[in-house]
């Protein structure tokens, strides 16, 4: 057996030839970045609203007409991002926070296509702290400041303020 799976005609695996073949999520990961980044107009905004969208959706919602505070924000959003591996790490600066990521679950992606990369990552983590109805809100991240560490930087949200964060790639 060369580990070949056979269809059937009506789509279903016949029967000894199944088998869990490997998977390659990277390469798609890279197929849909490089796509975007040659074929969007706007590579990095459609990756931002992309993530945040998705950021939306992976967020547990309040109740209706309650808010959460800035800590209790900052305590979910760093569940969230360890959930999806960055090893987050919260820290504070007087009214600034930051939350530091020790580990990029993206890197070999980001290598190539940073400005989509952390479009996407930038928009999950704006998205989510939105579906909380925090106050708080992403001002930019840094991403590879230092071998295995990006800095997300959060601030008081500013109603007036475009909420498309920086990321300075």
């Amino acid at each position: 057996d060369d580990g070949t799976t056979f269809y059937a005609l009506n789509g279903s695996a016949t029967a000894d030839a199944v088998r869990a073949g490997a998977r390659s999520y990277q390469l798609l990961a890279e197929i849909l970045t490089s796509y975007l980044a040659e074929r969007a107009d706007q590579p990095a905004r459609a990756a931002w609203e992309a993530g945040e969208a998705w950021g939306r959706f992976l967020t547990e919602r309040p109740a209706p007409f309650r808010r959460v505070d800035a800590d209790t924000a900052t305590v979910k959003l760093v569940e969230a991002l360890d959930k999806m591996g960055f090893e987050p790490e919260a820290a504070s600066k007087g009214q600034q926070r930051e939350i530091l990521l020790h580990h990029c679950p993206f890197r070999e992606v980001a290598e190539d296509h940073r400005d989509v990369v952390c479009a996407i990552h930038l928009g999950l983590t704006q998205g989510m702290l939105a579906e909380l109805a925090s106050p708080l809100q992403v001002r930019g991240i840094e991403p590879f400041v230092a071998p295995g560490l990006c800095i997300t930087r959060l601030g008081i949200r500013d109603d007036d303020a475009d909420d498309r964060p920086s990321a300075h790639t």
